[in-house]
């Protein structure tokens, strides 16, 4: 809803949220797309029991990392994103990272075909 900009949602956010989200480089959208879809693709992928289901879980993975790694390292004005989100980011990285291990493992163990 931010990215299409959507004016009734837009309408809830704060203005100095909005600024910071829009300011950010075009990478961290594309990080953050790769992530999501990746990992519904992914998903789908392992719910068929499928073997390519590990390229897009790995690509997710390393999407939302990256995104974070935006958010708390390289974005000098999320400051007080970091105090309340780094414990939720860091669980969420560590899910995403076991999805794409568990499928990788699974592959190898032929489970997946």
């Amino acid at each position: 809803m931010m990215t299409t900009r959507n004016p009734d949602y837009l309408a809830d956010v704060p203005q100095d949220w909005q600024a910071l989200v829009f300011g950010q480089p075009v990478w961290v959208s594309i990080v953050w797309a790769i992530a999501v879809w990746g990992l519904f693709i992914g998903a789908v992928g392992l719910v068929f029991g499928r073997t390519w289901a590990v390229l897009p879980l790995v690509a997710a993975a390393i999407g939302l990392t990256l995104d974070q790694v935006y958010v708390y390292v390289l974005h000098p004005e999320a400051a007080a994103w970091r105090a309340d989100g780094v414990t939720f980011s860091v669980v969420l990285c560590c899910v995403f990272a076991a999805f794409a291990i568990y499928a990788a493992v699974m592959a190898k163990r032929g489970v997946l075909r």
